[in-house]
């Protein structure tokens, strides 16, 4: 690699910039020294470069330019090389804004010499909206909330590599998606549809109104995931919502380079490339003109979500969060919480260096850099900075502001250790590529205040899953589930006041499963106050399970001894009181991959309502396997005679829902059911 400065590339972007053709680009570069010395040593190549398009020539070109010609000096054979010249150009057009090849080798260096330098601003944890209890001002925020899910899009960012997580189907197949990752039988990216289906159910019944969200979907050609993620939506029909809602952007795959900017090939004529950091999202939302497609649609806020955090949604945070940007008119929006010391989490800080000051946020990795030290706070046993857990509030036309103005901000270089092929060998090195965070925008946006974060309780904000198995029981998926079934026996036990197992010990919990199960849809809240409505006293015992894929419905006075599983349309309807479960339910102890998928059931309690349907059971006590369909528009009724169940079956004549829900002073109430 010939050496060439940051300084020199500046010069003749600076030129090439101003260039009306490709033609003009190729007559600047040819200019130059080092482009006329390395096409006067070429020999038998000069034929086939000569028959090279004008595209071609210019990036092969813009990389002699850089220093990067043991890119071409490693090739294997014709076909190979003219793969890599498909990549460049593609590389070329999708960086293409920040001064293609050039632009990029000019911001390797500029990165690897702000990692040089140690940076020393000021930094301190950052105050902000403290949602944890529910008060006036709190319940506010989640009525504003509510009523903003008309004018919200939410943003998936599925590109990822996720090469900690190594999910495979099989064991010789090849890595998948971190989004199509099984959690207990549903997929991660079929969870954040969920929830985004419950907020929309609680959005129609306390409005009035039916609002489809437009999802943004930014995904990547790294290890087929775009191809994976497509043929999963479609495999799923879409989740039963219109095509016409779901925006896909490609993130560009990027060239990966060493400590000294080389370029790294992952075998000849094959340069490593990966995805660019999700960052990317608001600038190519922007060039594709999806940010506009939004306006039109009269959205006007983005919720930025991270697929691997399926517990992002629990109970009321992520509405007071929105609600709060929505409400103050604000600009840009964390929504935090407390983080655990030396997680690989990385953090929310204010910063002040010189003129320049706002909320930010660091990775993990790059705390020495900015002279941090993870310590605890002085209040808790929690760290001093909060964790970035990447949910984001972003106002849409301020985004189109800033990308018409051409603000870009600083990209970042995260090392970690890869096999790569240089000299003829596979050796291990030190290995980055320019990453932007979504996050970063928060610093352009501070002045006049409009930015904000706000906290949330932990357990109910992030629980990530990045890898299948972890010496610390964090980040994995097995942890996931403990905090969701801490988030669940909250709900019985608080809300719903009904009496449950004790929760076993994380430890515990990964090697003998939960102690209980409980899974519901999150409509049947989403806020936990709501299902204290629904479901109230009882007890389940230890090994039981109660599953609900239905949100109208009222349980009273509940003994789970086994297991219960109610499957109901969103117009279904059930009403059970008294009401006794006795069987074997599942088998324990579960499976070391209970994770994964769902489980096995010795016996269970298994009713399914169709459209319309409606179930009412009172006093009923109903003792091993038991199946029970409600067709659509009928009404049954169970009770007791003697050993047997007698069902009843008659039309129904009530098409009104059991509950209805309105706000009494900013809090939700569900008005008394109909029977």
């Amino acid at each position: 690699m010939s050496v060439i400065t940051a300084q020199e590339i500046d010069h003749i972007l600076l030129k090439v910039e101003s260039a009306s053709s490709v033609f003009e680009k190729i007559d600047i570069l040819n200019r130059l020294k080092r482009v006329t010395s390395y096409f006067d040593k070429l020999t038998l190549q000069s034929s086939f470069f000569s028959s090279l398009s004008p595209e071609c020539e210019y990036v092969i070109k813009a990389l002699i330019t850089i220093g990067q010609e043991h890119v071409f000096e490693a090739q294997s054979n014709i076909e190979d090389f003219r793969n890599l010249l498909l990549e460049l150009n593609q590389f070329e057009s999708d960086y293409n804004s920040y001064g293609g090849i050039l632009g990029y080798q000019k911001e390797i260096f500029a990165v690897l010499t702000s990692s040089e330098n140690k940076i020393t601003p000021h930094i301190e944890p950052p105050k902000g909206i403290d949602l944890t209890k529910s008060n006036t001002d709190v319940d506010n925020y989640i009525h504003k909330g509510i009523a903003h899910l008309d004018k919200i899009a939410e943003v998936y960012v599925l590109g990822g590599v996720a090469d900690r997580l190594s999910y495979k189907e099989n064991q010789m197949g090849p890595n998948l998606p971190a989004a199509i990752l099984p959690l207990m039988g549903k997929e991660l990216l079929s969870l954040l549809i969920r929830d985004l289906e419950a907020r929309e159910y609680l959005f129609q019944k306390l409005f009035g109104k039916k609002i489809i969200t437009p999802i943004v979907m930014m995904t990547s050609n790294d290890k087929k995931n775009h191809d994976c993620i497509f043929a999963f939506c479609e495999k799923k029909k879409w989740f039963n919502r219109p095509k016409s809602s779901f925006y896909f952007i490609k993130q560009p795959l990027i060239p990966a380079f060493d400590k000294q900017g080389k370029w790294a090939l992952e075998k000849p004529s094959k340069l490593l490339l990966k995805p660019g950091g999700h960052g990317e999202i608001w600038h190519l939302a922007y060039q594709e003109k999806i940010l506009s497609i939004l306006s039109l649609q009269s959205i006007e806020t983005l919720l930025f979500r991270q697929v691997n955090n399926p517990v992002a949604s629990s109970d009321y945070g992520l509405l007071g969060f929105i609600g709060y940007g929505a409400n103050k008119n604000k600009k840009f929006g964390f929504l935090s919480c407390k983080r655990k010391l030396h997680t690989k989490e990385g953090v929310n800080v204010f910063v002040k260096n010189g003129l320049q000051e706002g909320i930010a946020s660091i990775e993990y990795c790059h705390f020495s850099k900015y002279g941090m030290e993870d310590a605890l706070s002085p209040e808790d046993q929690y760290s001093k900075y909060p964790s970035n857990t990447n949910i984001l509030f972003v106002d849409i036309k301020k985004l189109i502001e800033i990308f018409d103005a051409k603000t870009l901000y600083q990209p970042i270089a995260n090392f970690k250790t890869h096999t790569i092929f240089d000299r003829g060998k596979e050796i291990q090195a030190e290995i980055a590529r320019l990453e932007t965070l979504a996050q970063d925008l928060a610093v352009e946006l501070h002045e006049n205040k409009q930015t904000f974060i706000s906290y949330y309780q932990r357990q109910k904000t992030i629980s990530t899953t990045k890898q299948l198995s972890s010496n610390t029981q964090l980040e994995t998926p097995v942890s996931c589930l403990y905090d969701i079934a801490t988030n669940h026996a909250e709900i019985l036990s608080t809300h719903c006041k009904l009496h449950i197992p004790k929760l076993p010990s994380r430890n515990d919990f990964e090697k003998n499963g939960p102690s209980f199960l409980f899974d519901f849809h999150p409509a049947l809240g989403p806020i936990y106050s709501i299902i204290g409505h629904k479901i109230q006293r009882g007890s389940i015992d230890f090994g039981a399970e109660l599953y609900l894929e239905i949100v109208d419905v009222s349980i009273r006075d509940l003994q789970l001894q086994g297991s219960l599983r109610i499957c109901g349309d969103k117009s279904a309807i059930c009403c059970i009181s008294n009401f006794t479960i006795r069987n074997a339910s599942f088998q324990s102890p579960l499976p070391t991959n209970f994770w994964q998928s769902s489980i096995n059931r010795v016996e269970s309690c298994h009713i399914v309502l169709h459209e319309g349907a409606q179930l009412i059971a009172k006093n009923v006590t109903i003792q091993g396997d038991f199946f029970l369909e409600v067709m659509p528009f009928e009404r049954v009724t169970l009770e007791n005679d003697g050993l047997e169940i007698k069902v009843n079956r008659e039309i129904k004549c009530q098409n009104s829902p059991y509950w209805t829900y309105y706000f009494d002073n900013n809090k939700i109430q569900l008005k008394n059911p109909l029977y």
